[in-house]
């Protein structure tokens, strides 16, 4: 989208505030922080507004955020999204459920299992990162 000659893009995601982003209804002084997973490949930032799949007109799940131009299949990181989120999910309209993704920090995992020298995601404790890929661009 163009608006007063600025560059706006609308993402559309595969959950929203109809899903694990509930919280984040609930909870507003809750702050959502959203970046791209992989480094963008310029530096130019645009305006952008994220969109769960429901096509329901409240599924906005944040406006006026800064991102870079990014393509459908791009994932998106959303830090400090743990479990309780991704229980909030309630299939609204028959949407699936979306696939997690575990990340824990190398800092971390090292303070609780220091004797593994190697990262293994699906051992991880604690959920610190949620990505969410793009379904469409608009």
């Amino acid at each position: 989208m163009v608006e007063n000659g600025n560059k706006k893009f609308r993402y559309f995601l595969n959950d929203g505030v109809l899903g694990s982003f509930l919280m984040y209804v609930i909870l507003p002084t809750v702050k959502l922080t959203v970046e791209p997973l992989h480094a963008p490949t310029s530096p130019q930032k645009y305006k952008c507004s994220l969109w769960g799949p429901t096509c329901a007109g409240i599924d906005l799940i944040r406006d006026q955020v800064d991102l870079p131009e990014m393509k459908v299949g791009d994932y998106l990181c959303f830090r400090n999204m743990g479990y309780y989120t991704i229980s909030l999910y309630n299939g609204f309209n028959g949407m699936p459920m979306p696939e997690v993704f575990l990340y824990c920090a190398e800092d971390i995992w090292m303070r609780v299992f220091p004797e593994k020298k190697r990262l293994h995601p699906t051992s991880c404790l604690s959920l610190l990162t949620r990505e969410v890929y793009l379904n469409g661009v608009e």
